[in-house]
């Protein structure tokens, strides 16, 4: 019996059975296997994330930002985490603005997640919010026409300067170029009203 030549043969079948696919939460692809970060063949990866209860003073005549964790029961098939995220607006316009604690290589090219709106909110855009260290601030938000749980995403080159203004600092040049320091989940009401949203799976991809 030629043992070393089974053990190879062994090997090489293990090898096969690891699924050569894309970062998965709960068995399940992510990103979502129709979506264009999927099909573009870049390197995906889900961003390091801690969802965290807790209150925020965070964003734009939106008082009282509260976050807490979604039940597993209430996220998307095959995602495991997830925040739920509620202000109220004080006029249209009022702009929530959640850090998510974690991670994003600045060298990425495309970002997304999973976002929800409850059906009894008045939601105008929701989306990403991003800052560099030198702390500019740049959006990539999408038209809440919506409810319940709907895959967003964009690329790099979708984001905008939050403050298009000039500015001396050679910090604030309106270029997405530097380290990422936080990434936040904002939406924007449309009147002030009581507002609810949600996140889960955040995953970005690299050249």
């Amino acid at each position: 019996m030629d043992i070393p030549k089974m053990m190879r043969t062994f090997f090489f079948c293990f090898l096969l059975s690891i699924p050569m696919s894309l970062p998965s939460y709960a068995g399940k692809e992510l990103p979502p296997a129709d979506s264009e970060m999927a099909k573009s063949g870049l390197a995906p990866m889900p961003v390091v994330s801690k969802f965290k209860e807790g209150t925020s003073q965070s964003g734009y005549r939106m008082a009282s930002v509260v976050a807490a964790p979604f039940e597993a029961k209430d996220l998307p098939e095959g995602v495991d985490e997830g925040v739920k995220l509620s202000g109220v607006a004080q006029s249209g316009g009022g702009k929530g603005d959640f850090t998510v604690v974690g991670k994003l290589d600045q060298n990425f090219k495309m970002i997304g997640a999973w976002f929800f709106i409850s059906p009894d909110t008045s939601i105008q855009r929701i989306g990403f919010q991003l800052q560099e260290v030198g702390g500019e601030y740049f959006l990539l938000t999408f038209p809440a026409d919506f409810t319940g749980w709907k895959w967003l995403e964009g690329s790099r080159a979708e984001f905008v300067p939050m403050l298009k203004q000039k500015s001396e600092s050679p910090e604030l040049d309106g270029v997405l170029d530097k380290e990422i320091g936080r990434i936040s989940i904002v939406w924007m009401a449309k009147n002030d009203s009581p507002t609810e949203i949600g996140a889960a799976g955040i995953t970005s991809t690299l050249e």
